[in-house]
């Protein structure tokens, strides 16, 4: 009976479940728009936001350690896993469920009645906090300082909430194993809204040829793979993707695990976010692709010595003649004229303000459509940059040297913790959101900011096996 119910489990039948209906959708040409259903805003579309976001949550009762928890843990479990499946939505919506989450950890404490003391992390974003509401002193425009001083503030409260509960190792094998999973579901939602919504504006669904920037003459080519989410970003989106494909290689070989990842869990998500990194003409999504699973492969055969030194070799090889035959390719791959404009206002700025920067929210008196950098790609259309796509010039931009020195302290921080703990998931983790920030300015942004303070505070909470009480009550 228990082999049977294994082999029934949500977690082997899902991947099957979902391919059988990508195939059905592919081959009879089913067509729905899904990109005009999310522009018309009706109720019926919120009504189908709230069901793909609660979707993913039926793989919790999967779980038998979740089963087994008391009521006010499986609340606290349930309403973590919640703000994180808010962060490929608008928001607005982290706000709101960040405030339920605050509430849920506010009763665990009332009933622990425990402090456990802030880990190195936390002092680091609250300095990074601090800094930036110190430059508001002298920013060259208030008003979007203190939007910009808001938005940020999840960086004081998100870290303050992990203050009051601990989690244990079942607690972070649960949660890292959700988000594999929600990255499942993201992968299956965005393939079929590619698919149904090219067949019905006759774009091919296989095209020979795809440019980011439109694929029906209004829409960016991302627009149709994410058509059911609110927040349609291929950077943000990729990242939670492929955070979940690196959380499914850490976990796959690791028998000892209840309801780790499966072989055809991973194999589907290794090819839907493939297929979504080059029909969304993501650069992102495709590099960190690439890394996530060649990393991935060599993390689980690490102990194999002839194989590991093998791989190493074949996949240097590959790099070197990629890199020979196609560095034209790879040169437009990164060469962005927008972002080469946005580089040259904002060192015009870190010029003139060399030492204590523009001030939280000063970067619009550089990144605006009347400085003659940005003329050519005005072309009478709304102007909407307002960061260099960059977090470390942003910061040096707008805090100066202090703003310099507290994000690369972060940035160092984590990657000598992932490397002092040999921890291959945090430094995975760390890899795919700096090179988010070399791309984007996720800390200017509520989204980048709820996803860096809410999934680095998880991994830095991690319970080390060799000392298992080491969150320290005070």
């Amino acid at each position: 009976m228990n082999m049977f119910y294994k082999r029934l489990s949500i977690g082997a039948m899902i991947p099957w479940m979902f391919t059988l209906t990508i195939v059905f959708l592919f081959f009879f040409n089913i067509s729905f728009d899904a990109v005009c259903f999310k522009a018309d805003n009706t109720i019926y579309y919120k009504i189908f936001l709230v069901v793909v976001a609660s979707l993913p949550l039926m793989y919790l009762f999967d779980f038998a350690y979740f089963r087994e928890q008391l009521v006010r843990k499986k609340l606290l479990i349930l309403s973590l896993v919640s703000l994180l499946i808010t962060l490929n939505f608008v928001s607005h919506t982290s706000f709101l469920f960040s405030i339920v989450f605050g509430v849920v950890v506010l009763i665990n404490f009332l009933y622990d009645k425990k402090i456990y003391r802030p880990q190195v992390f936390h002092w680091l974003l609250l300095i990074y906090f601090a800094v930036n509401a110190l430059s508001l002193l002298w920013t060259k425009n208030l008003n979007e300082g203190l939007k910009l001083l808001g938005n940020i503030s999840p960086l004081v409260y998100i870290p303050l909430f992990f203050c009051f509960f601990k989690l244990n190792e079942s607690d972070f094998k649960l949660i890292m194993l959700m988000m594999f999973r929600l990255a499942l579901f993201y992968a299956f939602y965005s393939v079929v809204s590619w698919i149904v919504t090219c067949n019905a504006c006759h774009y091919a669904v296989f095209p020979w040829y795809i440019s980011a920037e439109s694929t029906n003459g209004f829409d960016p080519v991302y627009a149709f793979a994410f058509g059911w989410t609110n927040h349609a970003h291929p950077t943000y989106n990729g990242f939670i993707m492929l955070l979940g494909l690196a959380i499914g290689w850490y976990y796959i070989l690791k028998r000892e695990v209840a309801n780790k990842a499966i072989f055809t869990e991973l194999i589907f998500l290794i090819i839907t976010t493939f297929l979504i990194a080059v029909f969304t003409d993501s650069r992102y999504m495709q590099l960190v692709w690439l890394i996530v699973n060649v990393s991935g492969f060599l993390y689980n055969i690490r102990n194999k010595k002839k194989l590991l030194v093998v791989s190493l070799f074949v996949f240097a090889v590959t790099a070197a003649l990629g890199v020979y035959f196609f560095h034209t390719k790879i040169n437009a791959f990164f060469n962005d004229p927008i972002r080469h404009s946005l580089y040259q206002a904002a060192f015009q700025s870190i010029h003139d303000n060399t030492y204590r920067g523009t001030g939280l929210g000063g970067m619009t008196q550089y990144i605006n459509e009347d400085n003659p950098f940005f003329w050519r790609h005005v072309k009478g259309t709304p102007f909407t940059l307002k960061h260099p796509h960059n977090q470390v010039v942003g910061d040096l931009m707008q805090a100066g040297i202090l703003g310099l020195i507290s994000i690369l302290s972060i940035i160092v921080y984590l990657f000598y913790l992932s490397y002092r703990k040999r921890n291959w998931l945090l430094f995975i983790a760390f890899l795919l959101f700096f090179c988010l920030m070399n791309i984007e300015s996720p800390l200017v942004l509520v989204r980048g900011i709820f996803t860096f303070a809410l999934v680095f505070c998880l991994m830095v909470a991690k319970p080390d096996v060799k000392t298992v009480n080491n969150r320290k009550e005070i």
